[in-house]
């Protein structure tokens, strides 16, 4: 983790109005190589501003919702962190199957 907390460090010296914050949650998109990779690409060019998670995930992992304002380092496949991003709205959206 010691490269997460290195690129924490460079993000808050250049985003001072973040240093109070502890380092965010790291993580990568999905469970395969493929499909991680593409979606963090589609980050950084721009494409991708928005993601999507199953209520019962939380509710199974005894993890709390994303907030407004939530920030997270967002990795590839093998950890390597590519950027920060920042919660802007968060919705719980019932559908019907």
């Amino acid at each position: 983790m010691a490269k997460i907390e290195i690129y924490w460090e460079t993000f808050v010296k250049n985003n001072p109005k973040y240093k109070k914050n502890d380092t965010p949650k790291a993580s990568c998109f999905c469970n395969n190589e493929k499909d991680a990779n593409t979606l963090i690409n589609l980050v950084l060019e721009g494409k991708k501003t928005a993601t999507c998670g199953a209520l019962i995930s939380y509710e199974k992992d005894k993890e709390s919702l994303p907030k407004i304002n939530d920030l997270w380092i967002m990795t590839d496949f093998y950890g390597e962190p590519k950027c920060v991003t920042r919660t802007t709205n968060v919705f719980v959206i019932c559908y019907k199957v």
